[in-house]
């Protein structure tokens, strides 16, 4: 799997969403990590180690979002993620 279209309003944020929900766990995690590392200018790997989860709500098919509370460089900052309508990751 992996990512062929990204439709984003702000891309830096966007990246970063996408390496701050990542829990690497399945296709589509490894797809959206692939896509950030190929775009973000430094590795993404040191921006999820340098960041501490603090809660979650995990996307489900139901809700169709995630959310990621982080702490960040001493702030805690708030990432995450709704697909669009229509959208089936098993495409």
């Amino acid at each position: 799997m992996r990512v062929t279209r990204a439709d984003l309003v702000d891309e830096k944020r966007a990246l970063q969403t996408m390496v701050l929900c990542n829990n690497l766990e399945g296709p589509v995690d490894a797809a959206l990590w692939e896509y950030a590392r190929t775009r973000m200018p430094d590795d993404p790997k040191a921006l999820a180690d340098g960041s501490k989860r603090l809660d979650e709500e995990m996307f489900t098919s139901e809700t169709k979002y995630m959310i990621a509370g982080q702490r960040l460089q001493e702030q805690d900052y708030r990432a995450g993620f709704r697909a669009q309508r229509g959208w089936d990751h098993e495409r």
